[in-house]
């Protein structure tokens, strides 16, 4: 059984609790869930609510800022080249540097070391 996507792990929690927005697909939170060993319950799920073309969270406008990322060795292919940790540090710093809070990959992202420095 998948654990609802709202119970994250401990340190999810905190770093929810911070504020640090990268967001990721409900389908990485389920499987991130599923791999922790405890959950907590982080309380009420936000009220997300689009008003024209705006998107609302908990009443307050939110600006998704987000890139496509694939990393691949230049010269590379995907999905044979695909080198998740090898460009997770640089990429996350330049990311950070740069206001992204939303980023898509073209595959599944299965390593939690990845996860845990996109956070």
């Amino acid at each position: 059984m998948v654990p609802h996507p709202w119970h994250m792990s401990a340190a999810a929690a905190v770093r929810r609790r911070l504020g640090l927005r990268l967001h990721t697909w409900l389908p990485f939170l389920m499987v991130h869930s599923s791999l922790c060993a405890g959950t907590v319950d982080i309380g009420p799920r936000p009220v997300v609510e689009v008003f024209g073309r705006q998107l609302l969270v908990d009443g307050k406008p939110f600006h998704l800022k987000g890139v496509n990322w694939n990393p691949v060795r230049r010269g590379g292919r995907n999905p044979r080249d695909l080198d998740f940790r090898g460009f997770v540090e640089v990429d996350a710093e330049i990311m950070s540097l740069a206001g992204i809070n939303a980023v898509r990959t073209y595959d599944a992202i299965m390593d939690v070391d990845v996860l845990d420095v996109l956070w």
